[in-house]
């Protein structure tokens, strides 16, 4: 009997427990609900209406793009020559200057090869000079005498020299009728015939002797273009090629292997691609302004330099490559980084401006609500605060919050010039010391009641 009373004991002891947090409950709630109906009626008690004012002042319309920023001067080294590489005497980042060694190609096939070049110079000179021993055409050969130019001659010389000797002993036995008509000919020919030999017979000597002339130097330059120099001063932005490697020479058949890439990095451009529709508010001249993506960002001054004249196709459509002169630089700035480039397309330097989001656009154009007082009810003045924090004069305008019950609100059609992201010129249709109705504002939103 004990042990069931101590069971009903604790039975009531938890009945009241629950009844005590259920009461809890319906309190929270009731206070929630009269609470929340509190709120609503006083803020329809308090509505209020948002106004700004006209500015006077600079409006610049701005085109903003990625811009990246690239040397103006970049030279691609290839190879003119096939071969393995052997050394590799600077980094990437490296500062050179004209004429330095980037890279050395393997030489022993080339050594061969101008040693070969060598030889076939030096006998093709030896053959031309003993159809030349002189150095020039030879006229009359019968006055050659072999043995004593110091010399070798050319077999074909000689018979030209002897054929021409023979002929003109046989005009003169001809002339004293020691011989025949028909013999004086036959001599004649002969003569003819080693004279056209002697002189073809050089002509192919030159002939030889020019191309022997173009391999030698051409196993000479080769020989030298495995010794790969810069042609110009700068930085060694990228070497792409390493030690061992084998590289293809420049050709009709191919572009050759890249080397590295040299870059002159005191003059940096940026370059934006623009749309179709972007670009043709560019032109050469206009201003711009580059936030460099850097720690901490970087801002230079620009202008727009010049404009590709044509498209390239690609993932985001046609776009054109507009090219920006940076008129001020900072080591901070680095080839390959990205900036926000803002380019001044248009500006009115003293602009009646409002917010765009006063403006209401309909079918019979702009238009923009006025603030009226009712009788008795001055006009409402701004406060000395901006409600927006962003960075630069021109991005801000101020707002004021007045009782809605104290004005009425007059429609009014304005003219548009000039637009960016924030305000709208008004070229006609509005006085400077109007009083702009702004969107409603909101009621404060409140965070659902959570119990649990």
């Amino acid at each position: 009997m004990e042990s069931k009373g101590k069971r009903v004991s604790i039975s009531k002891k938890n009945l009241g427990a629950a009844f005590g947090f259920l009461s809890i409950l319906v309190l929270v709630g009731a206070g929630s609900y009269w609470a929340d109906r509190v709120m609503q009626e006083g803020w329809k008690g308090e509505e209020q209406v948002r106004f700004t004012k006209p500015k006077r002042g600079e409006l610049n319309v701005l085109l903003r793009e990625t811009a990246s920023l690239k040397p103006r001067k970049v030279v691609e080294i290839k190879s003119k020559v096939s071969g393995r590489i052997l050394g590799l005497p600077y980094e990437a980042g490296s500062v050179i200057r004209a004429g330095s060694v980037i890279a050395e190609i393997a030489r022993d096939d080339y050594e061969r090869a101008l040693e070969v070049g060598a030889e076939e110079l030096a006998r093709a000179r030896r053959a031309l000079r003993s159809l030349m021993p002189f150095g020039e055409i030879v006229t009359e050969p019968e006055r050659i005498r072999v043995r004593e130019i110091g010399t070798l001659v050319d077999i074909v010389l000689i018979d030209y020299g002897a054929a021409k000797v023979k002929y003109l002993n046989m005009r003169e036995m001809y002339e004293r009728n020691l011989i025949s008509l028909k013999t004086l000919d036959e001599a004649e020919k002969a003569y003819d015939t080693a004279y056209v030999s002697y002189h073809q017979s050089v002509n192919a000597a030159s002939a030889v002797l020019t191309s022997a002339r173009v391999q030698y130097e051409r196993a000479l330059e080769n020989l030298q273009e495995t010794t790969i120099r810069s042609p110009v001063s700068g930085v060694l932005t990228k070497v792409r090629v390493q030690e061992g490697e084998l590289v293809q020479e420049m050709s009709t058949n191919s572009i050759g292997t890249p080397i590295a890439e040299v870059a002159d990095l005191s003059q940096i451009v940026a370059v934006a691609k623009l749309s179709a529709v972007d670009v043709g508010g560019v032109t050469p001249g206009d201003p711009a302004t580059l936030t460099v993506e850097a720690r901490p960002p970087v801002t230079l001054r620009g202008r727009v330099e010049s404009i590709a004249p044509t498209g390239t196709v690609g993932a985001d459509g046609v776009t054109f490559d507009v090219k920006i002169a940076l008129l001020e630089t900072s080591s901070t700035v680095k080839p390959e980084m990205r900036a926000s480039a803002d380019i001044l397309v248009a500006r009115s330097s003293s602009a009646l401006k409002i917010p765009l989001e006063a403006i209401e656009t309909g079918r019979g154009g702009q238009r923009v609500r006025i603030l009226k007082g009712k009788p008795g009810v001055a006009l409402p003045e701004l406060p000395g605060e901006p409600d927006s924090t962003r960075a630069g004069e021109e991005d801000i305008y101020l707002t004021g919050i007045a009782p809605k019950d104290r004005f009425v609100v007059e429609e009014r059609e304005i003219q548009i010039g000039l637009s960016n992201e924030i305000w709208a010129e008004v070229v006609g249709g509005l006085d400077e010391d109007a009083v702009l109705k702004l969107p409603d504002p909101t009621p404060p939103g409140r965070e659902p009641l959570r119990l649990f």
